[in-house]
């Protein structure tokens, strides 16, 4: 699900910064996944053992669309498992990565409500994504979850829909389109800043997942992005809001719309009712403000964030958590990499704005 609304909202940041070499970015970000979070796990609250005011990440019960059941491990550890050790033991730092976290997944709000609004409701999309965030918030007071068994057939369906939209644009010949370079031009340096770019757009939807998810995840939407590149080319796919829409409407599929419109829902909607809940449990001793403030707090940039711009600082606040949680954990190659590639991940970002 988080997979899926990466790539209707952010293939378009992604390919306006790095042109024909965003499916390169798109790996790398999966590689540095599944390098900062070896062994992730879906640990339920109370079983994790894990102490309550742990950060949002290590392994949360609510954060995740693999299907996994809680309180069984996936991989040798628990993502950051020593690292959360370490931060356990400094309260301020455990702060630190905590506000991280829940800032990271109500971003992940933020894209969901907005991507819903922009394909589905473009000429309302401030009101119509405050309206999304405040119905995943009752839906969330409400009690309502998605369990194992609904999170395998919504990401069954999502794969299915990928594969479908692979076969409708390869089997179209694309329309002639003026030939595009990336930002920054044909230049070492400028290929390497769109790459890099790319990459920190799809770590925020990635991260959290197992190794499993993330693998297939990311082979369903490196896909997706080639075939819609194929079909629209890096200038018009960069400059489109709704990528996949304007791909469908290039490819002369436009009895589709309705189908897209499934498929938005399903990514979009489930994502963020996931990733709310991972950012408001245990935010406050009263479940009603546990909710109220985080539903608040996302409702402004939703109504205000196009798309792009709300992958772009979900990508911030995800890069920040890993390098605040590499750094504040025992030292180690792998921690010193995570850093080191994460500000790398961030600077690329940068160079987009």
């Amino acid at each position: 699900m988080w997979i899926a609304l990466g790539v209707l909202g952010g293939l378009a940041a992604a390919v306006a910064g790095a042109g024909w070499w965003a499916p390169v970015g798109m790996a790398l970000a999966t590689v540095f996944v599944v390098v900062a979070e070896p062994g992730t796990a879906r640990l339920g609250s109370s079983r994790s053992g894990v102490p309550d005011g742990r950060a949002p990440g290590y392994g949360d019960s609510r954060d995740g669309d693999d299907g996994t059941e809680p309180g069984v491990e996936r991989g040798d550890a628990v993502p950051g498992g020593r690292a959360a050790a370490g931060v356990m033991a400094r309260p301020g730092l455990a702060r630190l990565v905590d506000g991280f976290g829940r800032a990271a997944r109500l971003a992940i709000v933020v894209l969901a409500a907005s991507t819903f609004a922009a394909y589905l409701v473009p000429d309302h999309r401030p009101a119509a994504a405050v309206l999304v965030v405040a119905a995943v918030a009752v839906a969330d007071v409400a009690g309502v979850r998605l369990d194992a068994y609904w999170r395998r057939w919504v990401g069954g369906l999502l794969l299915l829909a990928a594969a479908a939209f692979v076969a409708v644009c390869l089997g179209v010949s694309p329309a002639p389109s003026p030939v595009a370079e990336p930002l920054g031009g044909d230049t070492p340096w400028g290929v390497l800043g769109g790459v890099l770019s790319a990459a920190a757009v799809f770590v925020p939807v990635l991260r959290g997942r197992s190794r499993r998810t993330v693998v297939m995840g990311a082979v369903a939407a490196l896909g997706v992005a080639v075939a819609a590149l194929y079909q629209l080319g890096p200038l018009r796919l960069g400059l489109s809001t709704t990528s996949l829409r304007d791909t469908f409407a290039a490819a002369d599929a436009q009895a589709l719309a309705p189908a897209l419109g499934a498929v938005v829902t399903l990514a979009c909607l489930p994502a963020a009712l996931t990733a709310f809940g991972a950012a408001s449990e245990r935010a406050h001793p009263s479940r009603i403000t546990a909710v109220v403030v985080p539903a608040a707090v996302a409702a402004i940039p939703a109504a205000l964030l196009a798309p792009a711009a709300a992958v772009t600082v979900a990508a911030m606040l995800a890069l920040a958590e890993f390098a605040a949680r590499a750094a504040a954990g025992p030292r180690g190659p792998r921690q010193v990499a995570v850093v080191v590639t994460a500000v790398l991940l961030f600077g690329g970002l940068l160079t987009r704005l």
